[in-house]
């Protein structure tokens, strides 16, 4: 299981970012866009962890099929994994923009409004979560990301995740008690804190069944909320190919 952690986080280097860091600054969006379908058909080609982690998702979400359509939905995954880094940095960078809208935000306003407390937003590796938390900032509340320390240097210069400008901060789950103390008091606080929801790494999980097979989910936020009473809002994505789990989640449970 640790293997497959290091491969997952140590995916792409200095060279490469700084070749899609160029391209988008010369040719713009749709040129550092362009590039992505060389690098899609490598990883598809070399990478068999990542292709096998997709399959597993597009075969129990696409079950009529067959091998060639599967494959091209993993393709189609890589892909848009790619232009969520892309647009994570054009954003960042100060490149341009996007016109976000947040679905739900009515909801979320009234449970932040309603209470001193803050709430728990139970995220995934799906869409580009990154984009969607920086929306959250339109709430007028310090938003919180409960995640693992980011150790693949050049993801974390380029897409700037450990930054702690603006309202968006970082409480690390590798801390004493996994960040449920830093966690409790940003909920006292009235913050919004997210936690992703569908990688336990082997510990504190609940068997569920999800798209017709067993899997193993982790409960803490659950066991958080219910500790804090505040309410757990689930976030979801539309888009059925920005699966970036890259995990087989059904892996032993079936």
């Amino acid at each position: 299981m640790r293997s497959k952690e290091e491969k997952i986080k140590k995916r792409g280097n200095r060279l490469g970012m700084a070749i899609f860091k160029v391209s988008l600054k010369t040719f713009g969006l749709s040129g550092a866009y362009g590039l992505l379908y060389f690098v899609g058909l490598y990883y598809l080609i070399f990478d068999r962890l990542a292709v096998a982690s997709s399959m597993a998702y597009i075969k129990r979400r696409f079950r009529r099929y067959n091998a060639i359509r599967r494959l091209a939905g993993v393709y189609r995954i890589f892909i848009n994994q790619g232009k969520n880094l892309i647009d994570r940095y054009y954003l960042i960078s100060g490149l341009g923009g996007f016109d976000i809208e947040l679905y739900g935000y009515d909801k979320l306003n009234a449970l932040l409004s309603g209470s001193r407390k803050g709430i728990i937003l139970l995220t995934a590796h799906v869409g580009n979560w990154q984009m969607a938390m920086t929306a959250l900032e339109k709430l007028d509340r310090t938003v919180y990301l409960v995640m693992r320390p980011e150790d693949n240097a050049a993801v974390k210069e380029t897409l700037n995740i450990d930054s702690e400008k603006g309202k968006i901060r970082i409480i690390s789950s590798d801390g004493f008690l996994g960040g449920a103390v830093e966690i409790m008091n940003a909920i006292d606080q009235g913050c919004i804190v997210s936690i992703m929801g569908d990688r336990s790494y082997g510990r504190n999980f609940m068997d569920a069944v999800l798209m017709g097979d067993k899997v193993g989910l982790p409960y803490g936020a659950f066991s958080i909320a219910a500790a804090a009473k505040c309410p757990v809002v689930a976030y979801a994505a539309r888009y059925p190919f920005q699966w970036f789990v890259f995990g087989d989640l059904w892996e032993g449970k079936s």
